[in-house]
């Protein structure tokens, strides 16, 4: 998701907010994206020491957590069977789509059956909770500033209610780190309608929803830009 995917790379929010750091601050901005296939966080602690720190970045972006609080409805009881002999959501099936109102139709629908089979998220949420302390405390030591992105919106109701819940417990817990800004993506995208900020299949970000978030994460990169770097590079 932070590198874009299905949408091209230069469309990703990560990219548009680099991009918006280079243009109105001056500084030579690299930038580089780790990006983890459906990665849990808790998953993704595992390999940040080897993946991002050992480059001493400035700024680490962290954004997992979607797939932490997604709880799709292939997880109800009887059908994680015709999931997998359909291979759902693999990378090469994901589409550009737009979402319509057939696939609105289709997310509520998703809701419903996830509601009435009490699917759970993939992570619990102490779970998901321990591993972001884990990489903030690990990014922190490092020498680094931490921008951390809450879960995203989704188009399955029950989904979005875990991601919402997750996003208000991570805000809760990050509050009044030293060098920890967190960005409430969550809150930010769901101001807009889940059509316009969705691709077809209700979990992936459509171009308008990363140029929204691609805005909020470049202010937030400026504000900590000018406070760290007295020089004209910054990597992140």
């Amino acid at each position: 998701m932070i590198g874009g995917f299905p949408l091209p790379v230069q469309a990703g929010f990560f990219n548009q907010a680099a991009d918006i750091v280079r243009l109105r601050s001056g500084y030579e901005v690299e930038s580089d994206t780790v990006a983890m296939d459906r990665f849990s966080a808790c998953k993704a602690q595992e390999g940040l020491s080897a993946k991002v720190l050992a480059r001493r970045p400035d700024i680490v972006v962290l954004q997992f957590g979607s797939s932490d609080a997604m709880a799709p409805l292939r997880r109800g009881i009887g059908i994680r069977w015709l999931a997998a002999k359909r291979k759902i959501n693999k990378p090469a099936q994901v589409s550009t789509q737009p979402a319509g109102w057939k696939h609105i139709l289709k997310w509520r629908l998703w809701g419903l059956a996830s509601d009435l089979l009490q699917v759970r998220p993939h992570s619990t949420l102490n779970d998901f909770l321990a591993a972001y302390d884990n990489m903030v405390t690990q990014c922190l030591a490092n020498n680094s500033s931490v921008v951390v992105l809450s879960p995203l919106v989704m188009g399955s109701a029950r989904s979005n209610r875990f991601s919402r819940r997750f996003s208000k417990a991570l805000a809760a817990q990050l509050k009044g780190r030293r060098d920890c800004h967190f960005l409430d993506a969550h809150a930010l995208l769901s101001q807009e309608s889940l059509r316009s900020v969705l691709l077809y299949d209700g979990f992936h970000l459509s171009a308008h929803g990363h140029k929204l978030l691609g805005e909020a994460l470049g202010e937030v990169l400026l504000n900590i830009g000018s406070q760290i770097s007295s020089s004209k590079a910054i990597s992140c």
